[in-house]
């Protein structure tokens, strides 16, 4: 019988890991004839007309095995209510993610679509929609003012409610919401110190909790809609953290 060395079997084991071993999020550059465009970002979002949308497009390119391609070229591409883009032709990372650079409304209202293309990928042209709002005024409605003990959560979270300019509340419109001194979260992710969030049916964006952080003093929060246009933006709470002690001396009797 014939003998295998060491290394043979050790150059076979690297190759064999090197063709089939995609773990620890490292991605290949390679297929098999079949790579499948997916959405990677939410599909439809709000927007103020003329303005960038929040939450950039993004789509993701797999291999047949479920592995990140890398490399290829990704087009997008406005495809109705006008607008612009920048950032428009993007090879995917080594995550396969393609992300749009900028992706500016039309000025008037109405649906905007966007398509994410490449060539000899299955599942593509991706769409995305935006809905452009004539969206005016921004206004805080509670979460202000309030104050906890360092490290746990305001009675109430901070909220806003997006108006356009004839008074009536934008559903489904980003609110973006950041920790801007003292610490704290706003969402359960890795305790993260911003949060975007969605207006409800009523024109209303919160975050999940204000946790204040672990110092004694003022926190504040803002929230805006990234468009400078909106009057009143951005919002700021503002909230005191108090240490247990000084809260105990302060109702001692």
């Amino acid at each position: 019988m014939r003998s295998i060395s060491p290394r043979s079997l050790l150059l076979a084991s690297a190759l064999a890991a090197a063709t089939i071993g995609c773990g620890n999020g490292l991605s290949i550059n390679y297929h098999d004839g079949g790579q499948i465009m997916y959405q990677a970002s939410a599909a439809n979002v709000t927007s103020s007309i003329g303005r960038e949308v929040m939450v950039r497009p993004t789509v993701k390119i797999l291999d047949t095995y479920g592995h990140a391609v890398s490399g290829v070229s990704v087009v997008f591409t406005v495809t109705g209510g006008g607008g612009t883009v920048s950032g428009a032709s993007v090879a995917t990372d080594n995550t396969g993610m393609a992300t749009v650079g900028h992706w500016t409304l039309g000025a008037t209202t109405g649906i905007n679509t966007l398509v994410a293309s490449a060539t000899s990928v299955n599942g593509s042209n991706v769409s995305f929609t935006a809905d452009g709002v004539d969206a005016t005024r921004i206004v805080g409605v509670a979460g202000n003012g309030l104050s906890a003990l360092t490290g746990t959560a305001t009675g109430t979270a901070p909220a806003v409610t997006v108006y356009d300019r004839n008074g009536a509340p934008v559903v489904n419109f980003p609110v973006l919401f950041v920790v801007t001194s003292g610490g704290g979260a706003l969402g359960r992710t890795n305790l993260q110190s911003t949060y975007t969030a969605l207006t409800n049916t009523s024109g209303t964006a919160t975050p999940q909790f204000w946790y204040l952080g672990g110092n004694p003093g003022a926190d504040t929060v803002i929230a805006t809609s990234g468009s400078a246009s909106l009057t009143g933006d951005p919002v700021i709470f503002s909230a005191t953290a108090t240490l247990l002690q000084n809260t105990l001396r302060a109702h001692r009797p």
